[in-house]
């Protein structure tokens, strides 16, 4: 498995991000925008992402094999080929973006979410299920089920491969 380079930076404006990056390869996100960063991929590739920011860090996770990468920033997910850089996938979520999880194998990524869990593997989506109240723990259990809790006190277990509850 040959390893990637990956970085991400903020810029302070989007003139400053558009001096970093050809306008082509920039992509705006939500009608108010407070954040700018630069992802370079290895020496050549640049992308620019400029979106608002609820106060989570943009997270970036590889899938097992290293050919795309996951990045999760704001309410929004994108997938990206790591070969050429180009986008494969470039998806609205339906709240803010917490975390990525994945199993012991890296073969599936696991989108947490304010109200959703995602099931991703390369750039589509096996499974998603919402949630009524805000989701306040979460994590991945024996490698088949992953336990979430919300506020109300909701708590239940999901299974790995296809998002159903499990008793």
């Amino acid at each position: 498995m040959t390893e990637i380079d990956i970085q991400v930076f903020r810029v302070s404006s989007l003139e400053e991000l558009e001096e970093t990056v050809d306008k082509v390869n920039i992509f705006k996100y939500d009608d108010v925008q407070n954040e700018f960063n630069v992802l370079t991929i290895g020496k050549e590739k640049k992308i620019g992402i400029t979106y608002y920011n609820y106060g989570i860090d943009p997270e970036i996770v590889c899938d097992k094999d290293n050919k795309v990468i996951y990045v999760g920033f704001g309410k929004n997910l994108m997938v990206i080929n790591t070969s050429d850089g180009k986008v494969l996938s470039d998806d609205n979520l339906q709240s803010i973006f917490y975390e990525f999880l994945t199993d012991s194998k890296g073969e599936r990524i696991y989108i947490i979410c304010e109200l959703d869990v995602y099931c991703y593997n390369l750039n589509a989506v096996l499974w998603n299920i919402g949630f009524k109240d805000i989701i306040n723990d979460y994590s991945i259990v024996d490698d088949k089920r992953i336990y979430i809790s919300c506020d109300d006190g909701t708590d239940i277990y999901l299974s790995l491969d296809n998002g159903s509850v499990l008793e």
